[in-house]
């Protein structure tokens, strides 16, 4: 189970406050274990108050914490008075092993088998080192993937909020209607909702206040004033969580028309008068060219690679658009592409495919 223990408030919304995350546990399932790696750190803050002055830890809203959400999981008597302890705000961490509950096995060597032992005994034994051997990989795996997954949601570029919807846009909440009052995560847009397959077991059990949409990205929130006119000027990014890679290594469209490492970049204007909101709201995109193609990512300047036949290129390219047109309306299209030189096949390409397409609607 992943927790968020640190986070940096970055502003807020409507007065809803948005976070990005510092730092997260994983914790065992087993409650007893959870308290005591978080009372841990509780103790350690206790015996070095001024062990980082500069960066106290945020405060979460009390209605949200942890510790407010285990009280109303856990009902035994037992369970309760340890959970009393429990920190109520996210603290910040230090270099210490995360992974502190699981028991890393010794390598075992298996002995030679003597002339004495049986035939029976020597392949039940010679089973069971194999055993043992499968049992210490997939504990030392494990362990390994929890590292790499504290790491990743540690890297600051998670942002959250528990009272306000980050992975829709104003325009999209506005134009559907979107009812506020349901939970967060059913009212997610499910391609900016980075933690939806982590949380799928809180979801099946219909655990609503333990569910917060994570998104990848990045939002800045400053307030503005312009001839005396009060205003927060919003920039939100949002990288979707289909066909995210790294570079070179992801490149182009899939079947169902979505591209590689593409990003939503809101930028928004709120301001009050007479006592009412007022909300601007402009969106842009990327993405990766919406053809196949590839490129190599053991070459220093990588030759982009045309892929499939003209006919797959093509339906895969409307199916974008489509897709596209549908979430955002009118398109008006920026090739950035060189001209010339390792890029042209793919910016001819492209800009080929948009005039044959002849929408109307794309530009």
């Amino acid at each position: 189970m992943i927790v968020i223990t640190a986070v940096q408030l970055r502003g807020y919304i409507l007065g809803q406050p948005c976070y990005v995350i510092e730092k997260v546990a994983c914790l065992s399932f087993d409650e007893y274990k959870a308290c005591r790696r978080l009372n841990l750190q509780k103790a350690e803050e206790q015996e070095n108050p001024q062990a980082n002055p500069a960066q106290p830890p945020v405060k979460l809203t009390q209605s949200s914490s942890f510790i407010t959400k285990i009280k109303s999981t856990f009902s035994k008597k037992k369970e309760e008075e340890i959970l009393e302890n429990i920190v109520n705000e996210p603290v910040l961490e230090t270099d210490e092993v995360i992974i502190n509950d699981i028991e890393i096995p010794t390598t075992t060597t298996a002995l030679p088998l003597s002339s004495s032992i049986s035939s029976s005994t020597a392949t039940s034994s010679f089973e069971d080192n194999i055993s043992d051997q499968n049992d210490e990989e997939d504990v030392l795996l494990e362990a390994r993937l929890i590292r790499q997954i504290v790491d990743l949601f540690s890297r600051s570029m998670f942002v959250f909020s528990n009272t306000f919807d980050l992975t829709n846009n104003f325009q999209n909440s506005y134009k559907n209607k979107i009812d506020t009052d349901i939970p967060l995560w059913k009212r997610a847009d499910r391609r900016f909702w980075w933690n939806e397959h982590i949380v799928q077991t809180l979801v099946d059990q219909s655990l609503d206040e333990w569910i917060t949409p994570i998104v990848q990205g990045t939002i800045q929130i400053e307030p503005c004033v312009i001839d005396g006119y009060e205003f927060d000027f919003i920039l939100i990014s949002r990288r979707s969580k289909e066909r995210a890679g790294m570079r070179y290594q992801r490149r182009g469209v899939n079947e169902d028309g979505e591209v590689s490492n593409f990003v939503e970049t809101e930028q928004i204007v709120i301001f009050k008068r007479n006592e009412i909101n007022h909300v601007a709201s402009f969106i842009q995109t990327r993405g990766s060219i919406p053809l196949f193609w590839s490129q190599s990512p053991y070459s220093l300047h990588p030759i982009p690679t045309l892929e499939r036949t003209e006919k797959e290129n093509e339906r895969a390219f409307q199916r974008h658009f489509e897709i596209q047109e549908k979430l955002y309306g009118r398109q008006i299209v920026v090739n950035l592409t060189e001209l010339v030189g390792r890029e042209a096949i793919i910016g001819s390409e492209y800009r080929k495919h948009v005039e044959n397409f002849g929408d109307p609607n794309i530009k």
